[in-house]
């Protein structure tokens, strides 16, 4: 009987336990807890070295990183007519190494919301660009980015469309070919971008009703440059590809010919915009600048510590750290590793009418450019590698590849105010309205345009957090927690898809 008894309880603990695996072998994880999001594919990891190119005028900056570039002499040959009338020219390109983990599929793939898990599913989407029509070549960076940025409705049809001048078209064909592809295992490609998304602003009519295992919550991106010990930091992903999606130069905006002109649409869509809303709310909340300066005075003069704009405001609060975090992220990934120096074209029909065509030639695609960002980039708070911020303090004066001046903190300065509508004249701000142009889209309260109080504790706040974080992690001795060690930098791992 006791023989009995002992076979009985041997067995119920092996099938108890059994539940608590999964067929695998490996851990059950439950979806919306921990980060978790699903199973998609089991993996082996390679390891691959990737070039990761960049224009003349970064050079500087990823050096400074501690991270060599290499040139690269191309000689090419052009005829005019099959072998005939030829003649050869040189091309110089720069770039960089890095090694990425790549992730074979083989089985399963447990995913989370970490760059890891990202990197893994970015590189799915552009194999799924690659064999799609008018996603591939060129159009690839597109098609990826443009998917990701619809799965908010808003950054398709907010603000009466203005999204969709701006940023350009979703690429509804490419969308419907992704969501009606089955992955080996479990999840599929958009419910894992879904995941990241609330169901209340979810693009339900585009990529249909994705089940929330989260109570219709988002998942934030875990922040991979503060440290991993910590939960310090999130990154809001579905906002990060939007602004990447507004600096990104290869695009089908309707309003791109007029950028910088009459709209400025890569600050616009980031964290100008951003700035402005928040500039906004400072006034319908009577913010005083006794409270700004306390805030800047509370920073501490030894170590980066990251401060929430939200935290001065409460839940009507538009410009969180999470935001923050994604717009600067997107500047410095869209324009020192996506935008490339276009080249132009020029065709002539017969009766002598000539037209100017832009060609772009991204520098890499999404997953090489993530890649390429998280494992130079030091910790916010790194004494030994610049951080996010320093390195944006240079992305944003980048265009088309290329750095538009010698930008100092002066310069810096002098941008933020000309998004705030002011400028420093005999040591006051006065006002700076904009003639002809949407650099001040957002500073209206009811139609009203904002006080210049606001505008100027809202620029003030910005400007000196963004100085502050960039300056202590470079000058200062000691790293702390979050201390960079360059004999063990964060590896991305990515996935290869067959």
């Amino acid at each position: 009987m006791k023989k009995l008894i002992l076979v009985f309880m041997s067995v119920f603990f092996i099938l108890a336990f059994s539940q608590m695996m999964d067929v695998h072998g490996s851990t059950s994880f439950v979806p919306g807890v921990d980060g978790y999001i699903g199973q998609y594919s089991k993996t082996r990891y390679i390891d691959e070295v990737v070039k990761v190119y960049i224009t003349y005028d970064s050079i500087d900056i990823i050096e400074s990183t501690n991270t060599d570039v290499i040139t690269e002499v191309i000689t090419k040959k052009t005829c005019l007519f099959f072998n005939l009338f030829c003649s050869t020219h040189t091309e110089t390109k720069y770039y960089y190494e890095t090694t990425m983990r790549v992730n074979k599929v083989i089985e399963e793939r447990h995913l989370f919301n970490d760059v890891d898990s990202l990197i893994y599913m970015l590189k799915e989407l552009e194999y799924r660009a690659s064999n799609y029509d008018s996603c591939k070549g060129q159009n690839m960076n597109n098609c990826v980015i443009g998917y990701i940025r619809g799965i908010n409705e808003g950054y398709v049809t907010g603000y009466g469309g203005l999204f969709t001048s701006a940023l350009g078209n979703v690429n509804v064909g490419f969308v419907n070919y992704v969501n009606q592809q089955t992955g080996d295992n479990g999840l599929q490609v958009y419910e894992y971008f879904a995941a990241f998304e609330s169901t209340t602003t979810f693009n339900s009519q585009l990529y249909g009703e994705v089940e929330s295992f989260n109570h219709g919550n988002a998942v934030k991106l875990i922040d991979p440059l503060n440290d991993i010990s910590t939960t310090e930091g999130s990154i809001d992903l579905i906002h990060l590809f939007a602004s990447i999606d507004g600096i990104y130069e290869d695009t089908e905006a309707l309003l791109d010919p007029f950028d910088n002109i009459v709209v400025s649409i890569d600050h616009m869509i980031s964290w100008a915009g951003d700035l402005q809303k928040y500039t906004v709310e400072l006034e319908n909340q009577g913010v005083t600048r006794e409270e700004i300066d306390h805030i800047i005075d509370s920073w501490s003069d030894t170590r980066n510590y990251e401060y929430d704009f939200c935290d001065l405001l409460g839940s009507t609060c538009e410009f969180s750290n999470e935001d923050m975090l994604s717009d600067i992220d997107a500047m410095n990934i869209a324009e020192l590793l996506i935008n490339g120096i276009p080249e132009y074209d020029t065709y002539c029909d017969y009766n002598g009418f000539c037209t100017t065509y832009t060609i772009y030639d991204d520098l890499n695609l999404v997953s090489t450019a993530f890649a390429g960002y998280y494992n130079i980039v030091g910790y916010d708070n790194s004494s030994v590698l610049p951080n996010r911020y320093k390195i944006f303090l240079d992305s944003i004066f980048f265009e088309n590849g290329r750095k538009s001046n010698e930008n100092d903190l002066n310069d810096f300065r002098e941008l933020v105010n000309e998004y705030t509508a002011i400028k420093y004249e005999n040591g006051i701000y006065v006002d700076d309205w904009p003639l002809l142009s949407s650099k001040s889209t957002f500073l209206y309260n009811n139609g009203e345009k904002v006080n210049i109080l606001y505008r100027e504790l809202s620029s003030k706040l910005f400007k000196e957090y963004i100085i502050n974080m960039s300056t202590k992690a470079i000058y200062s001795s000691g790293g702390g927690v979050g201390y960079y060690n360059p004999t063990s930098p964060y590896i991305i791992k990515e996935f290869l898809a067959l």
